[in-house]
């Protein structure tokens, strides 16, 4: 039987719906990923504009949702050749 860690992808959203006050913590499961690579973050609206690039070690992403304004974000994320992509609702 397989565990419930075993059925979550490689990288996710803590959360995917929160207030313009909270954290981003995206998580990244160690054991799939050298803990020396980092980890490219983009955050874009639904317009296509982006609103934060940034470079992560892979054990610590966390970016502040404050500055993205409301609504819609579509979040990329790239570790090594694996590109993720995560939608966030910031209200």
């Amino acid at each position: 039987m397989e565990s419930l860690l075993e059925n979550k992808p490689l990288v996710f959203l803590e959360k995917a719906v929160l207030s313009g006050n909270e954290i981003i913590k995206m998580t990244v499961r160690n054991k799939d990923f050298n803990s020396q690579e980092t980890a490219a973050i983009s955050i874009f609206d639904i317009t296509g504009k982006l609103l934060l690039k940034k470079n992560f070690a892979i054990n610590t992403i966390e970016t502040p949702a404050n500055n993205l304004g409301m609504g819609l974000k579509i979040i990329t994320l790239k570790i090594g050749k694996i590109l993720i992509v995560n939608k966030l609702i910031v209200y």
